[in-house]
């Protein structure tokens, strides 16, 4: 479930969609049921129905665990609902949990680029995504550059973001994940 944010749903609504879903492909058999949630929406109630709905595979869209930065992007969570989420998803026993992070989002830092990481790392998350800050047309951040005619994006510059995930890939691996692709490490491949 996702592209997009599937956990805005309510959970009455998910119940519907999913048990809609499962008569038309039924999936007690399948290896992996993924779940995109933004850590903002999650309630225990709502991640324990995500649970039972045989969810197998949480990825929370973390991007960054500084509230400031969490903010000024337009994320609707921060750094608190972040650790209660996590913490819940783990007690009721995803199998696997996945955190996804943005390497260059607005006033981003290296100094807190690198706290990021080590607090990533510190969750033991089973895997990690890690993307690099990119503005499309048809977000907020872009329109508010063309309305100041500055057509240059305020986050971090393409060598800085490819520099910064191949840290946090380092961190990673040192830590013990394994790179599975050019966005991914996981704990145990």
């Amino acid at each position: 479930f996702g592209g997009g944010t599937p956990s805005y749903l309510s959970v009455s609504q998910l119940q519907d969609l999913t048990d809609r879903m499962k008569e038309a492909f039924p999936w007690d058999d399948a290896e992996e049921v993924a779940f995109e949630c933004e850590p903002g929406t999650l309630t225990e109630k709502k991640l324990d129905q995500i649970r039972s709905l045989g969810v197998t595979r949480l990825s929370l869209g973390v991007e960054n665990f500084d509230d400031h930065i969490l903010e000024l992007n337009g994320r609707a969570h921060r750094s608190e609902e972040i650790h209660r989420a996590y913490r819940h998803a783990q007690s009721i026993g995803f199998p696997q949990i996945n955190i996804d992070l943005i390497a260059g989002m607005i006033d981003e830092t290296e100094e807190n680029w690198l706290r990021c990481i080590d607090q990533a790392i510190m969750l033991e998350p089973d895997c990690v995504t890690i993307y690099q800050m990119e503005v499309p047309y048809n977000t907020g951040i872009y329109k508010e550059m063309q309305k100041s005619g500055k057509l240059t994006a305020p986050v971090a510059d393409w060598p800085t973001k490819r520099r910064w995930v191949s840290t946090a890939f380092d961190a990673f691996v040192s830590a013990g994940y394994t790179v599975t692709s050019a966005y991914t490490v996981v704990k145990d491949p």
